[in-house]
C-alpha cells in the first residue's frame, strides 16, 4: 500500500474518526489500516465465495483479541475503508435497515 493512500485515509472521515477512537497517544491511523490490510490480505485466499464473514473473523482471533475496544472499533472503520477504497476484493453485505454488525463477502 503506498504511502499517498495511506495519507489519504489519514485525511479522509474515517482517518479523522480513527484518530477521535483511538486519542492522540495512540498509534497513527495509517498503523492500523496497513495491520488490518495485512490480515485481511493473508486470510483471502481461506475464504469461502459468497459466505459473510465480520471484521472480527477478518482479523483473526489473535489479533482482534489484543486489541482494547476502541481499536477494535477502529479495525471495523479501517476495514470498511479498505473495502470502499478497493484496497481489498472484498464487498459490504448491505442490510435492508442499514443497522448491525458489518459483513464482508468475497463476490
Amino acid at each position: 500500500m503506498s504511502t499517498i493512500y495511506q495519507h489519504e485515509f489519514e485525511e479522509s472521515a474515517s482517518g479523522r474518526r480513527v484518530r477521535q477512537v483511538l486519542g492522540n497517544s495512540n498509534a497513527p491511523p495509517e498503523a492500523l489500516l496497513r495491520t488490518v490490510r495485512q490480515a485481511v490480505m493473508e486470510v483471502i485466499p481461506y475464504l469461502a465465495p459468497g459466505k459473510r464473514y465480520t471484521a472480527e473473523e477478518l482479523c483473526g482471533p489473535d489479533l482482534w483479541d489484543a486489541w482494547a475496544p476502541g481499536e477494535q472499533i477502529s479495525a471495523g472503520i479501517c476495514l470498511a475503508y479498505l473495502v470502499r477504497n478497493g484496497a481489498v476484493p472484498l464487498v459490504m453485505h448491505i442490510t435492508r435497515s442499514g443497522k448491525g454488525t458489518k459483513k464482508y463477502f468475497l463476490p
